[in-house]
C-alpha cells in the first residue's frame, strides 16, 4: 500500500506540530542563560523523589544535578592540572551532562531514547536542565535513563581507573534488566506488605468482536527487534498468533508501532474483523487515536 509523503515534527512524539513542543524548543535553547524559576525547581524534586527509584540511584542523579561529579571541568576548576576535555572521546570538556548523555562514545547508547536534542542546545544546557527535559518530553522512561547514566559512569570510571574495556553496546540492555529486577522486587515486597496478590487478567473483547494483542522487544547489543501478536475472541480463543524478528534495532516507539502493524495485517489477512487492538504504548495509541478518530 502507497502511502503519500507527510512532513513531520520530530520534537513532537506524535510527529504532528504543536505550540506547546515550538515553546519548549524556544525554551531549551534559551535556558541555558536563565535561572529557572523556584516554584518550578521545587516541583521538579518533589516528582523526582516520589519516582520509584533504587536511593543510591537518586542520590547518583541528585548529585549529577548538582554538579557534584569529579568531571575533568570540577577537577580543573578546583585547581587541578589537568587536561578538561573528555577523556573517553577527547572533543568536548567533561561536564556532567557530556560524561552521561552527550559523549560522542554514547550514541549507540542515546539511540534507544528517540529522544533529539540539536547539539548546540545540549552544550548550553545543565544536567539539571536536560532532566528536566527528559520528563517533560515524555518521550523517555525517566527511571531506565537514570540506570543506563549509572551504569555509563561506573563504565568511565572502570576504564580510567582500572584500565578495563566494558562494551558500550550492553548497557541499555543490562539498564533494563537491573530496573526489571528491581521493580519486580519492589512489586512481590508491596504485594507481601498489603497482604495480597495483584490479580491482572485479560479482559474480553465484545461479543462478535476480536482482540488483539500485541507487544514489542528490543536488543540494543544484538542490534535486533521482535513483535508478537496474539488473536483471541470473545469467548478468550485463540484464534491466531504469530511472531516477527526484524535485523534492526527500532527505537522503542517504532517497535510498538510495527507491532501494531503487523496484529492488523495479520487479522485482516485471515478476516478477523472487526477486531480491538491492545497495546501497553500509550503514544502509539494516541498517535493511532488521532489519525482515525479525528
Amino acid at each position: 500500500m502507497e502511502l503519500d509523503d507527510s512532513i513531520l515534527w520530530h520534537y513532537e512524539v506524535l510527529g504532528s506540530f504543536s505550540v506547546k513542543s515550538s515553546y519548549r524548543l524556544v525554551r531549551y535553547s534559551t535556558m541555558a542563560s536563565c535561572s529557572s524559576g523556584l516554584s518550578q525547581l521545587v516541583s521538579w524534586w518533589k516528582w523526582f523523589w516520589k519516582i520509584s527509584l533504587l536511593p543510591k540511584l537518586k542520590i547518583f542523579v541528585w548529585k549529577a544535578c548538582n554538579n557534584w561529579f569529579p568531571t575533568r571541568v570540577n577537577l580543573v576548576s578546583h585547581g587541578m592540572k589537568l587536561n578538561s576535555l573528555c577523556p573517553i572521546c577527547n572533543q568536548k570538556e567533561e561536564t556532567s551532562l557530556h560524561a552521561l548523555w552527550g559523549c560522542s562514545a554514547l550514541k549507540g547508547v542515546r539511540s534507544f531514547s528517540g529522544l533529539t536534542v540539536p547539539g548546540h542546545v545540549l552544550d548550553r544546557l545543565s544536567f539539571l536542565e536536560f532532566c528536566w527535559l527528559c520528563k517533560e518530553t515524555k518521550k523517555v522512561d525517566f527511571d531506565l535513563i537514570c540506570v543506563v547514566w549509572w551504569r555509563v559512569w561506573f563504565r568511565r570510571n572502570q576504564l580510567l581507573f582500572s584500565n578495563t574495556i566494558m562494551p558500550m553496546d550492553g548497557i541499555v540492555d543490562w539498564a533494563v534488566n537491573f530496573l526489571a529486577n528491581f521493580k519486580e522486587a519492589r512489586g512481590v515486597e508491596q504485594c507481601e506488605r498489603a497482604g495480597q496478590t495483584k490479580d491482572i487478567r485479560w479482559k474480553t473483547p465484545t461479543a462478535g468482536c476480536v482482540k488483539i494483542n500485541l507487544d514489542a522487544a528490543l536488543s540494543v547489543a544484538k542490534g535486533v527487534s521482535g513483535v508478537g501478536v496474539v488473536v483471541r475472541d470473545w469467548k478468550g480463543e485463540v484464534l491466531a498468533s504469530c511472531c516477527q524478528r526484524f535485523e534492526v534495532c527500532f527505537p522503542p516507539l517504532i517497535a510498538e508501532v510495527v507491532a501494531v502493524l503487523t496484529g492488523m495485517r495479520l487479522a485482516l489477512q485471515l478476516g478477523l474483523f472487526p477486531a480491538m487492538v491492545e497495546s501497553n504504548a500509550l503514544a502509539v495509541v494516541e498517535l493511532i487515536s488521532a489519525k482515525f478518530c479525528s
